[in-house]
């Protein structure tokens, strides 16, 4: 018996040796070089770690080329030779020696001026790789590629300008109430009851976020029956207890108001809402809006959000700064209201599908780069604008010329592109 286990135990071994020594298979040589400059508090010594998933359309950018990618890190670019980057997502050290040699069709730098010596470096390593270009993330970038980067750099587009698609925000099941619509449509004198659209402000309560001003501004007579059609419905963190005040305003307006906190189903917090209204002093990062957008959720907005200007146009997005004075507020809003909330569920998922869903989004920054290419390599060629209903109407102005509405339909303007 004793013989017989021994045997069992010496074959269970084996079997594992033989795994043991199995070679995985080799991945594809890498295409593509990216370094972000990360503005993130942990950056060390040591490249970032691959994802096991993108998370942010950045990193989904880098997953769509289909095969194995060099991660660089500034700061391990600069003070680690053996270990500059990353090959992922087989997720092995890169030196930077080995950078320098590889023959890559693209090295793609996001980032601009604080970490500029970093990027310099990285175009060094690079300068071998078919296309490279820089995407400048720093707001009212204006610095001439030839004096930063060097000729061989193509500075094309920004982040800021450009629709940024919510990763985890998928489409409510259900259109927004008609009988919003309808009440909404309503005069003032057939109007009565109980408010029956549903806005919702989705954010961390504070003055920033949820100005008392916006509310202000509706204390008149026709402002005020208005915005009495909508229950307020607040979600996210009270930031010292600026919840109380404005909770005061509202019912010295006498408007329904509901504040349930942070909760952790934001999808069904937009889901739950006929209309999402954005209002921030100030905002470097809209998220809330594209995120009501993707959701299928009308948008009232500051301009101080900084939409992009692909959805400050669309016909359901009403934006109008919150310095503007009360009769302009009153009226934008009154207008946003009625049309957007009649808006067929067919116009958000046209818009969706060509402007915030990530794969459209990847396509039309890869026509960005594919059009950089073409001009370097002195094949101009004109860009066919997208079907309507896509990222159109980025100027909101007249007769736009051919070659902004070109340019517009890659989801950048005239001065992204160098």
């Amino acid at each position: 018996m004793l013989r017989i286990l021994l045997l069992a135990t010496a074959a269970v071994a084996s079997t594992k040796r033989g795994h043991k020594h199995k070679k995985p298979a080799a991945a594809a040589p890498p295409k593509l070089a990216y370094m972000a400059i990360p503005g993130a508090k942990d950056e060390t010594s040591a490249p970032r770690a691959c994802w096991a998933a993108p998370k942010s359309w950045r990193e989904g950018l880098v997953d769509a080329y289909g095969s194995s990618v060099v991660v660089c890190s500034p700061e391990a670019l600069r003070s680690n030779k053996m270990c500059a980057c990353r090959l992922c997502p087989v997720d092995e050290c890169v030196s930077r020696n080995a950078l320098a040699q590889l023959n890559l069709d693209h090295a793609l730098g996001v980032g601009s001026g604080r970490d500029s010596d970093a990027l310099r470096e990285f175009y060094r390593l690079t300068a071998n790789a078919s296309l490279v270009t820089n995407v400048p993330i720093s707001e009212g970038h204006t610095t001439k590629r030839e004096e930063m980067w060097g000729s061989l750099v193509d500075v094309v587009m920004s982040f800021l300008k450009t629709v940024k698609p919510p990763l985890k925000m998928k489409p409510c099941a259900r259109p927004p109430s008609s009988k919003c619509a309808a009440a909404l449509a309503a005069p003032p004198y057939q109007y009565a009851g109980a408010p029956a659209c549903r806005a919702a402000f989705v954010g961390s309560v504070q003055p920033t976020k949820v100005p008392l001003s916006f509310f202000q501004k509706f204390d008149k007579a026709a402002g005020l029956d208005f915005v009495r059609r909508f229950s307020w419905h607040f979600y996210g963190a009270d930031r010292g207890n600026y919840s109380a005040r404005l909770r005061g305003v509202l019912d010295a307006m006498n408007l329904s108001s509901t504040f349930h906190g942070r909760v952790d189903d934001v999808q069904g917090a937009y889901c739950a809402a006929d209309v999402a209204v954005a209002f921030p002093l100030h905002d470097r990062n809209p998220r809330v809006p594209t995120e009501a957008l993707r959701a299928g959720r009308p948008v009232f907005a500051s301009l101080e959000a900084n939409l992009a200007g692909a959805v400050a146009c669309q016909p359901f997005v009403g934006a109008v700064s919150w310095r503007d004075s009360r009769r302009n507020l009153i009226a934008a809003f009154q207008s946003w209201a009625l049309n957007a909330t009649a808006a067929a569920p067919a116009v958000f998922d046209a818009f969706a599908a060509n402007c915030l869903d990530r794969t459209a989004l990847f396509d039309r920054v890869w026509r960005v780069l594919e059009r950089v290419k073409d001009e370097r390599q002195g094949a101009r060629r004109a860009v066919a604008c997208e079907a309507p209903g896509a990222c159109l109407r980025p100027t909101c102005g007249d007769g736009p010329t051919v070659e902004v509405a070109a340019r517009a339909c890659l989801g950048v303007s005239r001065d992204d592109l160098s």
